[in-house]
């Protein structure tokens, strides 16, 4: 009668110890491919994760232009949400909550929270260039205009760092 290798039910205890070196070759085989496979789940593991949090991310900053907001504090918001879908209401709040103004919702107007300059008096007109303020200063009309613009400083020169020292 032949023995059956899987049989513990011999006298011998130390059998199981004892391997041939083809059955310790193939264990370790096994031990490789295993570690191997280990090794392979953990890196699409990691890869999942980080296509995860990329889109994440990318709805957040969708959510965050559709409120009007910049896409570029999506992050700031994901490291302060932390957990959950990110929702208009959950970025309006969070928006609030870190002094950014989203847009009001349709329908609803918002009051502007900046105005340049000092309460009633109308906001610049801008820069206008040199040769225009040139015109202006030629004219008697429009004289006193320009040199009005040049003392508020809406004429652009080409020496505007001359005077920055």
């Amino acid at each position: 009668m032949e023995s059956n290798p899987f049989d513990t039910s011999e006298e011998g205890e130390n059998d199981d110890q004892e391997q041939s070196p083809n059955q310790q070759a193939a264990w370790e085989r096994i031990q490789k491919e295993r570690d191997k496979e280990r090794k392979r789940a953990e890196a699409a593991e990691a890869r999942l994760a980080e296509r995860d949090a990329k889109d994440r991310e990318r709805d957040a900053g969708a959510v965050l232009t559709g409120l009007g907001l910049s896409p570029k504090h999506a992050r700031f918001l994901l490291s302060d949400l932390k957990e959950g879908e990110v929702t208009e209401e959950a970025v309006r709040k969070w928006a609030t909550e870190n002094d950014l103004a989203p847009k009001a919702p349709e329908g609803e107007q918002r009051a502007p929270t900046f105005s340049p300059g000092p309460p009633g008096v109308p906001p610049p007109q801008g820069k206008i260039p040199w040769a225009e303020f040139q015109k202006m200063l030629a004219n008697p009309a429009t004289n006193a205009e320009a040199m009005d613009r040049f003392a508020k400083g809406q004429v652009e020169t080409t020496r505007d760092y001359d005077f920055q020292r």
